[in-house]
């Protein structure tokens, strides 16, 4: 099984189509593209503007952002959504609240801070 979020890849429609022969690919996304299109399982998450949610800006500065608009119904920020597909497949991912993902994203952001990239 192929898990992606997002609907747009950097993949050919060759490289695309390839995924289209995995027996399940599973796509969390809030807009249709390349990735959607192709997927056995589409499963459809609230956008940047129907969530909570941080980003890192040019500066590589975290912002926090809160929702503009609700989600429709049954639709979740993509957090939600992949706790439950785990729940529904048998692994608890142990998130409750969004505070959970950025506790255990936290030591992998800090070794991607700590990482430089090699100059010429």
């Amino acid at each position: 099984a192929v898990l992606a979020f997002g609907p747009h890849s950097s993949a050919s429609e060759s490289e695309l189509a390839t995924l289209g022969g995995v027996e399940r690919f599973i796509v969390l996304t809030s807009h249709i593209g390349g990735l959607a299109d192709v997927a056995n399982i589409v499963i459809p998450v609230a956008s940047w503007a129907e969530s909570h949610g941080t980003f890192t800006n040019a500066a590589g500065r975290s912002q926090t952002y809160k929702r503009a608009i609700a989600p429709p119904p049954g639709v979740e920020a993509g957090w939600r959504a992949l706790t439950a597909l785990g729940r529904a497949l048998g692994q608890d991912l142990g998130f409750q609240r969004v505070q959970d993902v950025r506790g255990a994203m936290r030591p992998a952001a800090a070794d991607a801070a700590a990482t430089t990239e090699a100059r010429p």
